[in-house]
């Protein structure tokens, strides 16, 4: 049987926005035409405990799924020289899948501030095309490229939702490099494990449909035609994948105004998690002060027409 293997780091803070984002994902499975595929969710961690994963299998009342805890060992990063404190180890999680999963081929990384809109498994088969890696490019600054040591016109992926063929990372002992990049160029990262992977794979990956890493920017900026085309940029805003609420205005901090369109949709997916009754005054609070009290600071230059913005059946 097909089975699709999902990967999510998280800790004890963030368990609810992870909660949320399986809640999506497991709502879209159940609404799919092949609900007899099998999913596998491997869930990196330090910290949780019984309890907690106790919580997350209560969404099998949603779908069913297998989830697999995967306790991050100690001396994970022991051989790493130099460690960011400014980061939380788990953004780093991603970079040892390799080894840490020894036994699993193929695996979609997520990150947890996101929404899944519509099946993963539409994803799960997009090949790869020969790279070991697939990633949707986003916009940065000229600058920052430079400092990495990458070309103007090279693609800068964003790590938030990445494909991976870890047989291939394997066999091409992709892990040692990410520790040679890390050590050798840690005062040129701005963003730890998104720019280590952009410099191993600078010009080396698949380029995944921007529907499967719609992050906050493609609402508020221009398009990029040096990435996306106009028309794959409306074919993405009206068939969304994934909604990544990247940045600091995250759907539940109180006091930031939320400028992705889908950050509504956060609340009805949280709904369906353990967290719902704790939440829930944070919802209200939320649309209290930023609708009477915080203006957004950008307007999207796309109209609401060009957005699907019918929420799916979610199963109660």
């Amino acid at each position: 049987m097909e089975t699709v293997n999902i990967a999510l780091a998280t800790d004890r803070n963030y368990l609810p926005h992870a909660c949320t984002a399986i809640a999506s994902l497991l709502v879209h499975r159940h609404n799919s035409k092949t609900p007899d595929i099998g999913l596998n969710l491997y869930l990196l961690h330090r910290d949780l405990n019984e309890a907690d994963f106790e919580k997350i299998l209560a969404l099998e009342s949603i779908c069913a799924f297998r989830l697999i805890p995967v306790a991050i060992p100690a001396s994970a990063f022991a051989d790493w020289r130099i460690y960011r404190s400014n980061w939380t180890e788990a953004a780093y999680y991603r970079l040892i899948l390799p080894s840490l999963l020894p036994d699993v081929s193929r695996i979609i990384y997520l990150d947890c501030d996101l929404l899944l809109l519509t099946d993963v498994l539409e994803l799960w088969r997009i090949p790869l095309d020969s790279c070991r890696i697939g990633a949707v490019a986003v916009k940065v600054t000229p600058d920052h490229k430079v400092r990495l040591g990458l070309e103007a016109d090279d693609p800068y992926l964003n790590s938030g939702v990445m494909v991976f063929d870890l047989g291939a990372m394997r066999a091409s002992g992709d892990e040692a490099r990410f520790r040679e990049i890390y050590e050798t160029s840690m005062d040129k990262l701005k963003y730890p494990d998104q720019d280590i992977l952009n410099i191993a794979y600078r010009g080396g990956y698949k380029l995944l449909p921007l529907k499967w890493n719609l992050t906050t920017s493609v609402y508020r900026n221009p398009v990029n035609e040096a990435l996306y085309s106009e028309a794959e940029t409306l074919e993405a805003i009206r068939h969304p994948g994934i909604a990544h609420f990247t940045g600091v205005h995250k759907p539940w901090r109180i006091g930031k105004t939320t400028h992705h369109p889908y950050s509504s949709y956060y609340w009805e997916y949280m709904k369906l998690t353990p967290f719902a009754d704790e939440f829930r005054w944070r919802a209200l609070v939320k649309k209290c002060f930023n609708g009477r009290v915080k203006r957004p600071k950008h307007r999207t230059p796309w109209s609401r027409k060009d957005i699907n913005w019918t929420i799916p059946v979610v199963p109660r």
